[in-house]
């Protein structure tokens, strides 16, 4: 695999972004030809969004491949609370096409993140995500917490 990305920050809040990646994926163990694709993603970056302290970010994303087609459209939204609490908000749709089968599946997937630095050397880390597939759906919560020395 290789790629090319690019950054361009401008009126030093927004920062556009981009990146086309190549790949191949061979698999030795049989005589299959390999796997090919080519990706696209773009997508801009706002600090501090109509001045209210906000942080977003939105990005789409194409993959086009011998054997599935993808695309993919993403919003996420921070925010750091005081100084020691960062809230984050997301939400994604992708679309992924099997051309050799005909299927097609839809995922929508949205979540709830946030970091909070405790008496400066502890972090308490709790994230909810719900994802829902056409036929599936997936709830996951994680936490952490971790000590810096």
């Amino acid at each position: 695999a290789y790629y090319l990305s690019g950054n361009y920050r401008f009126k030093e809040r927004y920062s556009l972004y981009g990146r086309v990646e190549r790949q191949a994926s061979v698999f030795p163990s049989t005589e299959i030809e390999p796997a090919k694709s080519i990706g696209f993603r773009a997508g801009l970056s706002v600090e501090d969004l109509f001045g209210t302290g906000f942080n977003s970010d939105a990005s789409l994303s194409r993959t086009d491949g011998d054997s599935v087609n993808l695309r993919a459209y993403r919003v996420e939204v921070s925010r750091m609370l005081r100084d020691s609490i960062q809230l984050i908000l997301n939400g994604s749709y992708s679309q992924s096409d099997y051309p050799a089968t005909g299927y097609t599946s839809d995922v929508w997937t949205y979540g709830a993140f946030t970091y909070m630095r405790v008496a400066k050397v502890w972090v308490v880390y709790l994230s909810y995500e719900r994802e829902q597939g056409d036929d599936y759906s997936a709830d996951r919560v994680m936490s952490s917490v971790s000590f810096k020395f």
